[in-house]
């Protein structure tokens, strides 16, 4: 039966025995004394019909399926139809019985009333009762068996949303979990080296490199059963990253990465975040981190505490990270460090000793190092065995590499076979094992027409790549001298690679103007690429230009200004692109100050592609001209006493990049006033600082992200210049942070000395006791050092001392922390 007809069958019988009951009734209440088995059939009546309506319910539902079998409700309904009808025949029978009776005399017997009253014989009453209670079961039966079907489907419903709804809060914990680990990870270090990695490989050539393999010193260490150091050492051009790149590939796809923890790091002239001891030890611990399961808790630990302050976290000192490096090298059964370019790195002593103290800790560890031969790397790596990249070693590579140019390189390959010969010959008999040299024979043979003209620049080769250089500097033509200057200057001292667009615009803008036209712009920025030649290299991907090579930026230094018009003397120079970062943000362009959405920002952005730089970098330039007395004039228009729309627009730009992604701020918006002294405290710009302290401006005014004063940003920072100056000038020392906490509290988080006897100095001559709780320990226990020397003495107040860091090490690690001038000092320092 289809569920319609199901359902009209239902109705009717629940509509018949609705007139059952009422004639029940009727009959129940006019009739005094009726007999029990009337009664009985009334209840009976109305249960059934109860029953109904419950089948009513589920009649046009799949769940009326489960009252029985195919055929069984039709046959059910059938006797529930007949019993209704013969109950209904029986009362009406019996009411017209009583109707009759109603007009006889009341002197009838009382025989003749209960005939008038019941007529119904007894049998035939129970009969009808035990009919209507038999169809009731069943269809109770039925509908009990329909509910525990009810029930156990709205169970295993129940349980499934309940199991999806598992399913999504894991899917939504393992997201968040997900979320906070690289959260963790990036607050570690956000250096990534396998973009200079991939940069590397991408210069790799098919078939070249793998004579390393068969030396002999390469397979010991590759296989010795303990820790060991191979010194992998070569000129200047002669492709180191590249060798190093490919070893780091070799390791990746031959060794087994769940038995062998591999971490790998290129130190990078271009980019002075990569030259500090400190990014280096976090990449290594970050890479190490990033295969485990679950992060080390004392890291989690100390992650959760920083982010549950106000304001920037402190990032995991050198010693806290060395000692965290120890114990994962300790946790892993087999360890690879692979390090290319120690020696562009500034803090170059203090890395040979690190690397040093590694092999020498007794763990199974294995690092390989690229740098140049020098007397200072070759007297460090005492426990490093050493392979030298010679001529010979290099010769077949350099072949290799002349052939494989000639085939992929349209001009070339079109060539006669003669002359391609030719070609090879000479580049790989003159080349003495210089890849760089090479590569730059073949950019500039590319760019001759003719055949003589190959034949002649063949003739007349320069003898190495400062020659090389030279040449092709004196190539650029004098209308693009200036341009080519103004680029490679900034190219050569940025402390972070750049856009194509920015140094474009850094090109053309002339700090003596003061403003920028339209008209003045390069028509497209990759004209830089042709104005530069193979003194620069461009990745299209990130659209970030640099310099080729660290030999480029070693040219540029030893050229003299009276010799040749791109001499680069580094003060001078940094002078320059200072005064030129000030001007470009003093722009009229940028009188309206801060912008309202992010929209207009990264149109702005967009619009003046050295904005962002320029903010980001201006004080770092500032600093490194030693210059800042003279520069006050220009500097105070941007930081003034009170805070200007430039001055406010320059800090939306900085506070825009956060995690290497634009995020929309507006200053002030935190309900601090944001405050130039402030900025200028935190910057490390200490005669502005002197300039707006000597103005009158608020030495207790509060402001940054977490509330301080500018001696909290001094101590945070470690500036002990500007605090002591600050202090002097009758700062009040005592203010709290949003954090609760006084500056000088932050006095050990810097690891500089200075600081802490900066504060343990004014306590003692004020005998004020103002230092809090806090520190007080930490300074009775540097008192309890004397004689130790202040990094020692700060070494025991700030962490214990793990394997790396034995008493004979610690006073080192937290003088080389003090100075870290690539590291502390070049940071973009992140606002507080």
């Amino acid at each position: 039966m289809d569920p319609i007809s199901l359902a009209t069958t239902v109705i009717s019988l629940v509509a018949l025995a609705g007139s059952c009951l009422a004639q029940c009734y009727r009959y129940g209440c006019t009739v005094a004394d009726a007999p029990s088995e009337c009664r009985k059939l009334t209840e009976e009546l109305t249960t059934l019909s109860g029953v109904l309506v419950a089948v009513q319910a589920i009649a046009q539902d799949d769940a009326v399926r489960g009252l029985g079998p195919e055929g069984y409700v039709e046959n059910l309904f059938v006797e529930c139809q007949s019993a209704l009808e013969d109950s209904l025949r029986q009362i009406e029978l019996a009411m017209r019985v009583k109707e009759k009776g109603k007009g006889h005399a009341k002197v009838r017997t009382m025989k003749l009333a209960k005939q008038v009253l019941w007529p119904l014989r007894r049998e035939e009453t129970l009969a009808l009762i035990a009919k209507v209670e038999r169809v009731k079961t069943k269809l109770s039966m039925s509908m009990t068996t329909v509910s525990i079907q009810l029930v156990l489907q709205q169970q295993s419903m129940i349980e499934h949303v309940a199991c999806n709804v598992q399913d999504i809060a894991s899917h939504l914990r393992t997201e968040s979990e997900a979320a906070k680990r690289e959260k963790v990870l990036n607050w570690l270090t956000l250096y990534d080296p396998d973009t200079a990695h991939q940069r590397a490989l991408r210069l790799h050539c098919d078939d070249t490199c793998s004579w390393i393999q068969q030396e002999e010193a390469f397979q010991q260490w590759l296989n010795s059963m303990k820790h060991s150091g191979l010194w992998l050492n070569g000129l200047a051009g002669y492709g180191k990253t590249v060798m190093t790149s490919f070893v780091i590939q070799n390791l990746v796809d031959c060794l087994d990465l769940e038995r062998v923890a591999i971490a790998y790091y290129y130190f990078d002239a271009s980019d002075s975040e990569s030259l500090s001891l400190r990014t280096f030890l976090a990449s290594i611990v970050r890479q190490f981190c990033a295969r485990l399961p679950s992060l080390p808790e004392r890291i989690v630990k100390e992650y959760d505490a920083q982010q549950a302050r106000y304001g920037s976290s402190r990032q995991l000192g050198m010693e806290e990270l060395a000692s965290i490096l120890d114990d994962l090298l300790s946790a892993q059964p087999s360890n690879i460090i692979v390090v290319d370019g120690i020696d562009e790195s500034p803090e170059q002593e203090a890395i040979c000793e690190l690397l040093n103290m590694l092999v020498e800790a007794g763990d199974l560890v294995h690092i390989f190092a690229s740098s140049r031969p020098e007397a200072a790397i070759r007297r460090q790596l005492t426990q490093f065995a050493k392979i030298e990249m010679t001529d010979i070693a290099l010769e077949d590579d350099i072949g290799r590499y002349v052939r494989s140019r000639m085939k992929s390189e349209p001009r070339l390959s079109r060539l006669n076979d003669g002359l391609k010969q030719h070609i090879q010959d000479t580049i790989q008999a003159r080349s003495h094992g210089m890849f760089r040299w090479a590569q730059c024979q073949l950019d500039d043979i590319l760019k001759l027409r003719t055949d003589r003209a190959v034949r002649k620049a063949l003739s007349v080769l320069p003898q190495n790549i400062g020659d090389l250089y030279s040449l092709m500097l004196s190539r650029i033509s004098q209308a693009d001298c200036v341009l080519a200057k103004r680029a490679l200057m900034i190219m050569a001292l940025s402390p972070a690679l750049m856009k194509i667009d920015a140094v474009a615009e850094a090109a053309v803008f002339d700090p003596d103007q003061g403003r920028i036209d339209v008209d003045d712009r390069l028509a497209d920025p990759a004209d830089i690429l042709e104005i530069c030649g193979s003194l620069v290299a461009f990745d299209p991907t990130a659209k970030e230009i640099r310099l080729a090579h660290h030999s480029v930026r070693e040219c540029l230094e030893r050229l003299e200004p009276g010799e040749s018009m791109f001499a680069m003397p580094e003060l001078h120079c940094h002078t320059v692109i200072a005064i030129t970062c000030l001007k470009y943000l003093l722009m009229d362009d940028f009188g309206g100050g801060i912008v309202g959405t992010f929209n207009e920002l990264s149109e702005l952005l967009q619009r003046f592609p050295l904005l962002s730089y320029a903010a980001d970098q201006v004080c770092y330039h500032i600093r490194k001209s030693k210059c800042e007395r003279e520069l006050q004039p220009l500097i105070l228009q941007l930081f003034s006493k009170e805070p200007n729309p430039k001055f406010m627009l320059w800090l939306q730009v900085v506070m825009c990049w956060r995690s290497s992604r634009v995020v929309f701020q507006i200053p002030g918006s935190y309900h601090i006033k944001p405050q130039p002294l402030y900025y200028a405290s935190s910057y490390g710009l200490v005669e502005t600082v002197k300039s707006l302290v000597r103005a009158g401006a608020d030495l207790n005014v509060r402001a940054g992200r977490f509330g301080g004063t500018a001696l909290h940003a001094a101590f945070w920072r470690g500036h002990p210049e500007i605090a002591r100056f600050l202090l002097e000038s009758g700062i009040d020392p005592q203010i709290k942070d949003l954090n609760e906490m006084e500056a000088m509290e932050f006095a050990p988080f810097q690891g500089d000395p200075t600081i802490v006897e900066l504060a343990i100095d004014y306590d003692q001559k004020n005998q004020t006791s103002q230092i809090p709780s806090r520190l007080t320990s930490a300074v009775s226990q540097v008192y309890a050092h004397e004689g130790q020397g202040s990094a020692a003495r700060l070494s025991d107040v700030r962490y214990g001392r793990g394997r790396f860091m034995a008493n004979s090490h610690t006073q080192y690690w937290q003088s080389q922390e003090a100075k870290n001038p690539q590291g502390a000092e070049n940071r973009v320092f992140e606002m507080g």
